[in-house]
């Protein structure tokens, strides 16, 4: 496996790894999805937040009305109440009207609530304010600047804490003042117990108050309630104060919970997701990426919560590795092949070059005129060429670097050193250890064969220097260069070029794509060519 492939999986597996977290990152999987069903689940939440409130809204309208209703209700019984008993001291005021020397009645009356303890009391007056009965504790009949209470119905006395009610006989000739205390209006409107959460009572007439009972609080204004109703008698109203109730565990935990829901819904989604598809997904993954060529995946980890779907896509997974070995062992039984039949091409191309090179060296040998030998020897030397391409080539068929430049050129330079007449031929090698392919290789032997047949032909046994360098500033490029002074300008070497080697050289710079150089003063041709 290449070190990309163990890189890509790598890469895949870590990021698989952190698909199911929600902290590893914003742009993970596992968090887009929290992110997505926290949106979906959104409206519903919004609902239950609205219907929460409403409710809690609607629980606070029907506090208000039942404390408007109590304190409806309480004003309503003491009304009765102060009714009660001005219809009772009425008769005492019409006896006394009848009988003013008798006051017989109201002993009577004093008699009958003697045996009650309450805040209340009576007096009676005749036409001129004086007294003429009383039980109980009656504030005097009048005020600090000297008006009289009998012109109101009923008043509030702040300093004596008391209610005066206003009782006159049928004639007139007999008034009357009913006294209430505070603790018995607050028992008389039945309101005392009515609310945990009641504060206080209180009776007022304008800026007149009178605190019927309180249970000693002091709330915070925007904390409390207040209902006023109205009595119907002298324009007082009865105000009920009670404290709001506080924020208790249950009021908050049903405002927070359509929130927590909302919360709760998204993360068992992304939970359930997560447990049954991201992590089994990141499981088959790494089952995937246990895989090495050549061999079968195994079956997959048996696991009840493994969704049957991810299950199926393992023995698929399976089953194509199976595929897989079975192909894989076909190709290389085909490779084997492939490589043999390769081997015998080169090797009877091989073999038929050099049969060929043999033929001419039998007619070269045999034929009489030295002109005739010489163009069979020249021939033979470009078929040699031909034939060491191809044997390197055969000899580095099992790599797929190309074929050892250094190697081609020495074993190309001892034929021709071979091939040159009376054999004093000098040709040196220096060649750095580079690699050339086959289309690069054929090309550069030629040329080098032209050439060194070119310092042959000139008439001179100057040596030849054949080196081959990687260019440092390019490592894929190499320059190739010929020296001699065999090549140096010369009437016959001039001659040579124009009637034979300057096409053919022309031609292989072509096949080499770049320019072929001459250095006419050392004798030098060079060109560059594509290594490995």
């Amino acid at each position: 496996m290449s070190v990309k492939r163990r890189f890509t999986r790598a890469r895949i597996a870590a990021q698989l790894a952190s698909t199911g977290r929600l902290g590893a990152g914003h742009s993970t999987t596992g968090f887009k999805l929290f992110v997505a069903l926290m949106l979906a689940l959104l409206p519903l939440g919004v609902v239950a937040v609205i219907g929460t409130v409403q409710t809690i809204r609607t629980v606070e309208m029907e506090r208000v009305a039942g404390l408007n209703l109590a304190a409806a209700e309480g004003a309503s019984r003491l009304l009765g109440e102060i009714n009660a008993d001005r219809s009772t001291m009425r008769l005492v005021a019409n006896d006394l009207a009848a009988h003013p020397r008798s006051t017989a009645i109201c002993q009577r009356a004093s008699n009958q609530l003697r045996g009650h303890d309450r805040d209340f009391g009576f007096a009676m007056f005749d036409g001129d304010g004086r007294p003429l009965c009383h039980f109980g504790t009656v504030p005097r009949v009048y005020d600090a600047g000297g008006a009289t209470l009998f012109d109101q119905q009923a008043t509030i006395v702040e300093g004596a804490r008391h209610l005066l009610v206003r009782v006159n006989s049928m004639n007139g000739a007999i008034r009357g003042l009913i006294s209430y205390g505070p603790q018995e209006l607050g028992e008389r409107t039945g309101l005392r117990d009515h609310d945990p959460g009641f504060v206080s009572l209180t009776l007022h007439r304008g800026h007149l108050r009178l605190p019927l009972t309180t249970d000693g609080a002091r709330p915070d204004p925007a904390d409390v309630d207040r209902a006023v109703a109205p009595l119907n008698l002298g324009g007082l109203q009865l105000a009920m104060t009670t404290q709001r109730p506080p924020v208790d565990l249950l009021r908050f935990a049903a405002t927070i919970l359509p929130i927590v829901m909302w919360f709760a819904a998204a993360a068992v989604g992304w939970w359930v997701v997560n447990r049954y598809l991201i992590r089994p997904l990141i499981g088959l993954n790494r089952y995937v990426a246990a895989y090495q060529p050549g061999t079968m995946l195994g079956p997959l980890p048996d696991d009840a919560t493994l969704a049957q779907e991810i299950r199926t896509l393992g023995e698929t997974f399976r089953e194509i590795s199976e595929d897989v070995v079975e192909h894989e062992g076909q190709l290389a039984d085909a490779l084997v092949h492939q490589r043999a039949l390769t081997r015998e091409v080169h090797h009877r191309v091989k073999n038929n070059l050099q049969i060929i090179a043999s033929l001419i060296n039998l007619h070269s040998r045999a034929s009489p005129d030295p002109a005739a030998a010489e163009a069979y020897a020249s021939i033979q030397r470009r078929v040699d060429a031909l034939s060491v391409v191809h044997r390197n080539h055969y000899a580095s068929a099992e790599y797929s670097a190309g074929i050892d430049a250094q190697a081609l050129i020495s074993e190309l330079a001892s034929g021709l050193r071979g091939s040159a007449p009376g054999r004093q031929l000098a040709i040196k090698v220096a060649a750095d250890h580079l690699h050339l392919s086959q289309d690069t290789a054929v090309p550069t032997a030629f040329l080098i064969t032209e050439l060194v047949e070119l310092a042959i032909l000139s008439g001179r046994s100057s040596p030849v220097l054949v080196a081959l360098r990687r260019d440092s500033e390019e490592p894929d490029k190499g320059e190739l260069s010929i020296a001699s002074d065999s090549l140096r300008p010369d009437p016959d070497v001039e001659q040579l070029l124009e009637e034979r080697f300057g096409r053919v050289l022309t031609g292989l710079s072509r096949q080499l794509r770049a320019p072929l150089e001459y250095v006419p003063g050392e004798g030098r041709y060079s060109i560059r060519l594509a290594v490995r």
